[in-house]
């Protein structure tokens, strides 16, 4: 399980005030008051090297040792210390992303990939089991559009497998069960 943090950028505490004469390219501008959603995400280690890791390894090319210094070997096999390994690489990633060094695509693929909740939306239940979290994946799926050729007939007679592809034969696959929603 992780858990996940959207919040002010680091350096601008909220409600500090930015100078409109200073240069504030990228910074989101604060009036007063703060902003920070928290929610906990289920993730296994493949996924997160495979959905995460990797991409984020291929965007950033050479840049990646610089952005991961000291945290570049969180997912290697031994079992001591995966955890600390882990989190150290997710802070460095944290910290590229809100210090602008990593590039944009690499904040999109972060927060396409942690699922953050949707203004109004309650963050997922992380001790839902994993068929709710399926479920609740494929809902999402249907909604984007991935299934707009699926009537519900076909959805409920069979679970379908729809093969989603990254534009680089570099990545793995990701494969989506689209389940049936219940009414």
């Amino acid at each position: 399980v992780i858990s996940c943090s959207l919040g002010p950028r680091v350096g601008q505490l909220p409600g500090e005030q930015v100078d409109p004469d200073q240069d504030t390219e990228g910074r989101a501008r604060s009036g007063g008051c703060g902003l920070q959603v928290e929610w906990r995400v289920k993730r296994r280690m493949r996924h997160l090297r495979q959905g995460l890791h990797d991409p984020v390894k291929a965007i950033s090319g050479k840049t990646y040792m610089q952005l991961f210094q000291g945290a570049h070997n969180a997912f290697t096999t031994s079992l001591p210390g995966t955890t600390d390994r882990l989190n150290r690489w997710l802070d460095a990633l944290a910290s590229a992303v809100n210090s602008g060094a990593a590039a944009p695509s690499i904040a999109a693929l972060a927060l396409h990939f942690l699922e953050p909740p949707g203004p109004g939306e309650e963050a997922p239940d992380p001790n839902e089991t994993d068929y709710s979290d399926l479920a609740r994946l494929s809902a999402a799926a249907r909604k984007a559009g991935t299934a707009a050729d699926l009537d519900d007939t076909a959805s409920r007679e069979s679970t379908f497998s729809m093969q989603l592809e990254t534009t680089s034969k570099e990545y793995s696959r990701w494969y989506w069960w689209l389940m049936p929603v219940p009414k």
